[in-house]
């Protein structure tokens, strides 16, 4: 084994180069077979073992704090995850949404996914340096830096979008948007389904400001709605503002000292309608949501994209994102978004079928 990549002017070892049985985990650490041969050439003896060359200053302790799927009406956590050294070493099982755990800078960790009956792992994310198999129940995560690790998870049959749930980080919410590519219809006559995005709506009875769009007997709608705590809203639409199946909406809501805002813009026409409500929503998620409420949303087989997501004026962290979940009551078509995914710029979007 050959020490490479040195520093010229620390004369500092930052990574392995290996052959034969050698296996590198990370930058700092090398599995390997170590051989003894004795002064009898017939005689020796092999093991495994795990070579570390890291300085002091590169071992010390970080605090990674794991976000796990809530149900967005309810929510409850339908997750737990444990944490593996190595495979005969699991210091941390069972753990649940927030739990806050010691690990070792500069070091890979086995991540286990354990949803509960008829969830599964969706996506890992992490903040935290690297990540392998973000996709799979088991995640590879190389722990460098004090950060998050999320667990995103699916529910067969639930989920029609994304939340940002900042109970988690104690962030208060104050705006939200999205562009919004207005999906086509195969029924002219369709009636159902809105899209929207909003302020608020975490927890039962968590009041709930949003703006989007609907379709209504074939046609495409803009609405704004104020739903306060433990009850129901009012829908208000616009039927003279003209949408249509093609066009990219710019969809804003904001929330301030008692009053709430929203505008939606159509960025083909450059139609804009705006609207201000003297509501105050719960300010502990920001919301991107295609609300199911018939067989066929939109006709099968039809994508509503999600685009350029904001919180606060700025991309979303995708370890603060969850799936949405809406429960399918009675004929309710599934949808299911896809996964989070960060463009130039930081850009977040993802879209929904």
């Amino acid at each position: 084994m050959v020490g490479k990549n040195l520093n010229p002017q620390a004369q500092q070892f930052t990574g392995w180069q290996s052959n034969g049985d050698a296996n590198v985990t990370n930058p700092f650490s090398l599995n390997t077979t170590l051989i003894l041969h004795a002064p009898n050439p017939t005689v020796q003896y092999a093991g495994d073992v795990n070579l570390s060359l890291r300085t002091p200053s590169q071992i010390h302790l970080v605090d990674i704090t794991i976000h796990s799927f809530v149900n967005w009406i309810t929510a409850a956590d339908f997750a737990n995850v444990t944490i593996c050294s190595s495979p005969t070493s699991c210091p941390f099982t069972n753990l649940r949404n927030g739990a806050t755990v010691n690990l070792q800078s500069n070091t890979t960790y086995e991540f286990k996914g354990y949803p509960s009956s008829g969830y599964h792992v969706k996506q890992w994310t992490t903040n935290s340096v690297s990540i392998a198999n973000s996709t799979l129940s088991t995640a590879q995560i190389y722990v460098q830096t004090s950060g998050i690790v999320s667990l995103i998870v699916q529910g067969e049959g639930l989920g029609a979008g994304y939340f940002n749930a900042p109970p988690m980080s104690s962030q208060t919410i104050f705006s939200a948007s999205a562009d919004i590519i207005v999906p086509y219809l195969n029924n002219s006559n369709y009636d159902g389904d809105s899209v929207w995005v909003g302020i608020g709506g975490f927890g039962i009875s968590s009041s709930l400001w949003q703006a989007g769009f609907e379709v209504a007997n074939g046609n495409i709608v803009a609405f704004w709605e104020a739903k306060p705590a433990n009850s129901s809203g009012s829908i208000v639409p616009n039927s003279t503002m003209t949408i249509v199946p093609g066009n990219v909406l710019l969809v804003s809501v904001s929330t301030f000292a008692g009053t709430s805002n929203a505008t939606v813009t159509n960025l083909n026409t450059s139609e804009v309608w705006k609207i201000s409500d003297k509501f105050t929503p719960s300010t502990v998620s920001a919301d991107w949501i295609v609300e199911p409420k018939s067989m066929a949303p939109f006709g099968l087989g039809q994508t509503v994209l999600f685009e350029s997501l904001t919180v606060n004026q700025a991309p979303p962290s995708l370890e603060g994102c969850f799936v949405a979940a809406f429960s399918t009551v009675g004929s309710h078509h599934v949808l299911f978004p896809t996964l989070l995914y960060e463009g130039i710029g930081d850009e977040v979007y993802f879209s929904v079928t």
